[in-house]
């Protein structure tokens, strides 16, 4: 009877170290999945994840993942990522919880449910860092000794925010690193971790990029007035609340905002802008998670004026951005401009023509200085 209850209690903590923790959602170059069995397999689409694995990407490749609870990762060129625990209450686990190592190279995520509904649940490791969040969008890289060459960068952990905020913890000292800001941790002094006032190009690259660190200097932010952070806010639905349907209810409205860097494109998540709205590129649509769009707020001089211009859209799994989608605006600043069916929300008439229901909601954008 002992021996059969050690048997039971074996298999019991076999099934648990193989936790199902996610899916690899797309692949571009090549990756692989080293097994804690310590079997190694190439990382194909579709391919399900588990606790204990660890995925390796190769030089120019890019791998997306979907983890349980909905939260996204994409690891960049020459990266190394372990999931070491991975648990939601929606896929049966007793708690949301979620432990990850970045042990070399870039990355990008979106965190899911439990990011959202127990942060202090969620943490990614680095050798010399930790990160928490409170729902968020960001990005974090792990410059080794090996690699300081080819990022040209001191080694160490570098962290930025895109959407959110988390909490970054080095050397013993933790610190708030909100929207827009990044920090770095020194490999040779992680007490020392400090905000940059220079963004790295590698820290401003899409999600998707299988490009290796770049060798460019990094991005300068002056402190001019017109090198003020802009806010952009993306509306569906009129601004005007007192605006009513025939029915006599107010039409629901969403808002969604994004901080910009005065003057400089940025490749933004569709979802962390443009909400759900999906993208039809070619004669397939596209998931707002599944690509990211070239969005530049830059200031007029002299004037409130600014000029907002939307670009290329790169989708996950496309070779080549789209440049269907377009637009090129001038704003007052603080003021919506109404863009329904124009620039990506073209797409949203395209889809609609085939739907005799489509919502026929109004978009309006704005942006504001964010100080």
């Amino acid at each position: 009877m002992t021996r059969l209850l050690t048997l039971i209690i074996m298999v019991f903590q076999v099934s648990s170290a193989w936790a199902l923790a996610g899916t690899i959602q797309n692949v571009l170059g090549t990756g692989k999945i080293h097994k804690q069995t310590g079997q190694i397999y190439p990382a194909i689409r579709n391919d399900q994840l588990y606790e204990g694995d660890t995925v390796i990407v190769d030089n120019a490749s890019n791998l997306q993942i979907r983890m349980i609870d909905g939260a996204v990762v994409w690891l960049r060129s020459n990266t190394e990522f372990k999931i070491d625990t991975y648990k939601s209450k929606r896929n049966g686990a007793r708690t949301d919880e979620s432990s990850l190592k970045l042990i070399t190279g870039s990355l990008r995520t979106v965190t899911g449910i439990i990011g959202k509904q127990n942060p202090d649940g969620y943490k990614l490791n680095t050798p010399n860092a930790t990160i928490g969040v409170r729902g968020t969008e960001f990005d974090a890289v792990y410059v080794s000794p090996s690699s300081a060459n080819q990022f040209r960068a001191e080694s160490g952990t570098y962290h930025r925010v895109f959407q959110g905020a988390t909490e970054f913890r080095a050397g013993g000292r933790d610190q708030r690193v909100e929207e827009g800001q990044a920090v770095f941790a020194s490999q040779s002094n992680p007490s020392g971790a400090s905000k940059l006032q220079d963004i790295p190009n590698f820290l401003n690259l899409p999600p998707n990029s299988t490009q290796s660190p770049p060798p460019s200097s990094p991005t300068t932010t002056t402190a001019n007035s017109n090198s003020a952070p802009l806010l952009l806010s993306v509306r569906y639905g009129n601004p005007n609340e007192n605006v009513v349907s025939s029915r006599g209810q107010v039409p629901p409205s969403r808002v969604f905002t994004y901080r910009l860097e005065n003057g400089k494109q940025s490749m933004v998540l569709g979802q962390s802008i443009l909400g759900d709205l999906p993208l039809l590129i070619g004669n397939e649509l596209i998931d707002s998670s599944k690509y990211s769009i070239a969005i530049k707020a830059s200031t007029v001089p002299n004037s409130d004026n600014l000029q907002l211009s939307f670009g290329d859209v790169q989708a996950t799994g496309k070779s080549s951005p789209s440049s269907s989608y377009k637009l090129t605006l001038d704003l007052s600043k603080g003021n919506w401009l109404e863009v329904s069916s124009q620039g990506p929300w073209q797409s949203k008439e395209k889809v609609a023509r085939g739907r005799a229901n489509s919502s026929n909601t109004p978009v309006f954008v704005m942006i504001n200085s964010d100080r």
